[in-house]
């Protein structure tokens, strides 16, 4: 018989509330969870949790409290529960290799160029670490990654890292991710890439 939960996660920082939806849909066999959130940002962060296990996600608000609803059940189910998709890049550098930036610096643009030219581009291309740097404003490979974009990769990039650099308004293309849905994304990929 279908479930129908509500799951208060206002107030959670960080991954806690993907975690906390996580564990509750792997609770249910079927029905509904409405997950409430702080932020519109949260709220996509967590359907997108629920998507990669397979249920449908939507985000929504009603006045000023956000909320997403999610709907698991046997149509919405992938295999084993969890979706696997296609190739994911993870960069971890600005620059490819070590030794000389300026050199490092060419090949990480031939890089993602031969990417944006792949018959199917990557599901995913997350940046972490100096990598952040690729996706912000002033980036000789925002034309790249945006055309990634256009074709259905998902550009993440790290939050914790841009926090780091102090550069979080600064980013120009994809959205910004944390870690826990990063392990997810790397965990659900076919292959990963890492240059």
């Amino acid at each position: 018989m279908p479930e129908e939960r509500i799951l208060d996660c206002r107030g959670l920082m960080g991954p806690m509330p993907s975690v906390k939806t996580r564990r509750t849909l792997a609770e249910m066999e079927q029905g509904t969870v409405k997950v409430l959130v702080d932020t519109e940002t949260a709220g996509r962060i967590v359907a997108r949790a629920a998507e990669r296990l397979g249920a449908t996600a939507r985000v929504g608000h009603e006045g000023p409290q956000w909320h997403v609803l999610i709907a698991k059940g046997e149509v919405a189910e992938g295999p084993s529960g969890a979706a696997v998709t296609k190739a994911v890049v993870l960069v971890t550098s600005a620059t490819l290799g070590q030794g000389d930036d300026a050199l490092g610096g060419i090949l990480m643009k031939a890089f993602l160029y031969a990417l944006g030219q792949l018959a199917s581009p990557p599901s995913a291309v997350i940046l972490t670490n100096s990598g952040v740097r690729l996706a912000l404003e002033g980036s000789e490979e925002l034309a790249t990654l945006r055309s990634l974009v256009e074709a259905g990769t998902d550009v993440m990039v790290c939050g914790t890292s841009l926090d780091h650099f102090g550069l979080t308004d600064k980013i120009a293309v994809g959205r910004v991710s944390n870690i826990y849905e990063i392990i997810e994304a790397l965990g659900a990929a076919s292959r990963v890439i890492s240059p």
